[in-house]
């Protein structure tokens, strides 16, 4: 809202040709094009970039988990350790 607001108010800086406009007009181009370049920044790259992130994150967790988990042998009375590659240790 408030960048709308903002590139709305410079609209007449950037569109003016009144006498000693050619000092305003550069710098209300440039700040309507930052304004525009940052709320797209804002509003689509960093929530993509985080959703790819924190899957990416979740995905090494779970990997992690999953090679450290000890599995127990109720019948045997044995311990299986798939970080030793599911080879059978005795207790």
């Amino acid at each position: 809202m408030t960048a709308a607001t903002t590139i709305l108010g410079m609209l007449p800086m950037a569109l003016s040709t009144s006498e000693g406009s050619e000092m305003w007009i550069p710098m209300g181009i440039v700040v309507i094009g930052g304004l525009l370049v940052s709320t797209v920044v804002t509003l689509l790259v960093v929530p993509v970039l985080y959703a790819i992130m924190s899957k990416h994150g979740e995905r090494d967790k779970e990997e992690e988990i999953r090679q450290s988990f000890i599995f127990y042998d109720m019948d045997e009375d044995s311990v299986y350790d798939s970080r030793v590659t599911n080879k059978q240790i005795e207790k």
